[in-house]
């Protein structure tokens, strides 16, 4: 464990407390919009993400260029840490993803089975010096994504769809660049398992509701011996087609950490990550049937406690081969 450089004239028997907490938390662990909880899907995905963006069996893939900013270090009361003045931090990721699903139905069900692998990799990151001494690796290869799934047949309703679905389980596998002496990491360096499941409900012909609802359990990071704790965590969004190519809505993300994170196998009380986000977002099909898909979406981060609160934005190609 580092400590901290922290120069201060007084501090409190508070500010102490939240100090060591801080030390403990942030410098073992290796996230980059956290202090203990590893990278989530929080926004990568969207507008009609149950269905019919993979309708059909075959090859998918699809590339998402994401920007974060923060200026604000927050404690478990929603202030900055220790009431000094927050570094402000910019990182710049890129993540590939290739789908294969299946031509078969899995038994008598009416789901295909699928596989997907995503693989991140972090362009730039930067956080400017700062009192806390938080450090960045600059940049460098995240971890491997790998998801088990089954895509679900639309639900129809005087002959139009109105509910798609799709369940899947998702695993982290930690072969990213990470190096203990610096505290925010491409690599979370530790497994963990994230299974969600995510619909696509059509209340009318033009109006479209979309959840992915996620489950959190992490396994312990050992160059650390830092456990996260286990959270729920989801994407929604609501929109309207403006035109049969053209839908634009507002979307979000939510997180709530239930379970302490573990640093040797204490508890660290009062720490739990929380925030919601919510922004402006757009989808354009470039071709009528989901072949080609663009995405643009824009995060505003509140109620945040335990992290970092910021501004998200994101492009995405999808495609189908």
């Amino acid at each position: 464990m580092r400590f901290i450089k922290f120069k201060v004239c007084a501090i409190n028997k508070c500010a102490i407390k939240q100090f060591f907490v801080f030390t403990l938390i942030f410098i073992t662990s290796s996230t980059i919009q956290g202090y203990g909880l590893p990278y989530l899907n929080l926004g990568l995905s969207s507008f009609l993400d149950g269905g019919p963006l993979r309708p059909r069996p075959g090859w998918y893939f699809q590339h998402l260029l994401q920007t974060y900013y923060s200026n604000k270090f927050l404690d478990n009361q929603g202030v900055p840490l220790i009431g000094i003045q927050d570094p402000q931090f910019t990182a710049l990721t890129g993540i590939s993803q290739v789908i294969y699903q299946f031509t078969e139905r899995l038994g008598s069900t009416r789901a295909r089975p699928g596989i997907s692998l995503a693989l991140p990799i972090r362009y730039y990151s930067h956080i400017n010096k700062n009192a806390l001494d938080i450090t960045s690796t600059k940049g460098g290869i995240g971890d491997l994504g790998l998801g088990l799934y089954l895509q679900y047949d639309s639900l129809f309703y005087k002959g139009r769809p109105v509910f798609v679905y799709r369940l899947e389980c998702d695993m982290n596998i930690p072969i990213g660049t990470y190096h203990k002496a610096q505290d925010i990491n491409p690599s979370n360096h530790l497994f963990f398992i994230n299974p969600y499941w995510a619909a696509t409900l059509f209340v009318t012909e033009r109006f479209v509701l979309d959840w992915r609802l996620y489950y959190l359990w992490c396994g312990k990071n050992h160059a650390i011996e830092l456990q996260p704790g286990q959270a729920i965590h989801g994407n929604y969004a609501l929109a309207y087609f403006i035109t049969p190519r053209f839908l634009a809505g507002i979307n979000g993300y939510f997180l709530r950490q239930i379970s302490d994170n573990r640093v040797q196998g204490v508890p660290i009380v009062d720490n739990r990550e929380r925030l919601f986000a919510i922004g402006p977002g757009v989808l354009y099909k470039v071709t009528k049937n989901y072949n080609v898909v663009l995405f643009a979406n824009v995060y505003f981060e509140k109620y945040v406690r335990s992290r970092p609160q910021g501004i998200s934005g994101q492009v995405r190609l999808f495609l189908h081969f």
